[in-house]
Parts: C-alpha cells; sequence; structure tokens
C-alpha cells in the first residue's frame, strides 16, 4: 500500500521528468509566434532549432546561423522573455532576422541594420530600439578600431 507522502513524491518525480518537455515545447511556441508574425509581414526566415547545449565557440550568446539553418539558445534571454510574454514576439523575431540576414552574406553591423529596421517598423519600445542603434554604434566603433590597427593603414 502507498503511502500519501510517497504518492507526493513519485507525483514530484513525474512532474520533474517532464518539466523539461513543457519548456521545449513553450520554447518551440514562442519561436513558432515569432515567425508566424514575421510571415504576416512577408518576412520568411531559414529553419530555427532550438539547442540547449551552446557550442563554447558560437559568436553569440542567444542565436547564430550556419549551413541555413538559425540556432537559438534554449533559456537564452530573448526566448525565455518571449516564452513568458508575447510582447517579446517582435524582438524574437527581430533575433532572427538578424540571424538570416547573416545566412544572406550579411556582415554584423548590415545585420544589426536589419534588427533595427524591423523594430522601427513594429513600433517597438523606445528602449529596445535605443539598445539596438547602442548595438549598431558599438559595432562601428569595432569595425573603426579594427580598420586602424590594420596593417593597411599604416
Amino acid at each position: 500500500m502507498r503511502t500519501p507522502a510517497l504518492l507526493a513524491t513519485l507525483t514530484f518525480e513525474l512532474l520533474l521528468a517532464f518539466v523539461p518537455l513543457i519548456a521545449a515545447d513553450a520554447e518551440i511556441a514562442a519561436i513558432d509566434r515569432a515567425k508566424a508574425l514575421l510571415a504576416s509581414r512577408g518576412r520568411i526566415v531559414a529553419a530555427v532549432i532550438v539547442i540547449e547545449e551552446w557550442p563554447s565557440g558560437a559568436p553569440s550568446p542567444e542565436a547564430f546561423a550556419v549551413n541555413g539553418t538559425i540556432f537559438v539558445k534554449s533559456g537564452g534571454n530573448i526566448l525565455r522573455a518571449a516564452v513568458r510574454s508575447t510582447v517579446f514576439n517582435v524582438v524574437l523575431a527581430s533575433l532572427l532576422l538578424h540571424e538570416h540576414a547573416h545566412l544572406l552574406g550579411a556582415d554584423e553591423h548590415q545585420a544589426l541594420q536589419v534588427e533595427l529596421d524591423w523594430l522601427m517598423s513594429e513600433n517597438a519600445g523606445d528602449d529596445v530600439i535605443q539598445a539596438a542603434r547602442s548595438s549598431i554604434r558599438l559595432e562601428e566603433r569595432k569595425r573603426a578600431k579594427a580598420l586602424a590597427s590594420s596593417p593597411e593603414s599604416k
């Protein structure tokens, strides 16, 4: 005969076994919402895969694109925000557009501009737009510094 405490423990352990699956489903649903938003605006992006084991050499802590596929970090800040609130669908969509731009040959500055253009077209919050602009300015400073230190500039 099972005691209530044993039953509660088994139920809790069973629940813990399914939590990762529930989280994964919520992340996929957030990606699907962002892709649907993009599609409703005539924008299509490459296939998206959510991965848990993040490569150590990944160029970004949130997402990267390679070989025609966009990889998004499971539990990453932007994806986690989009799971919690559909308000962040626009931001997640901008991340997907940014990575898709890389697949089309854009450098970081160009991909950031694609992201900013999307955020502005969707009337994202001022703080989100300012953050995107700050990222572009930072990339411009990096580019200028790299050019100044290159052998051709001396």
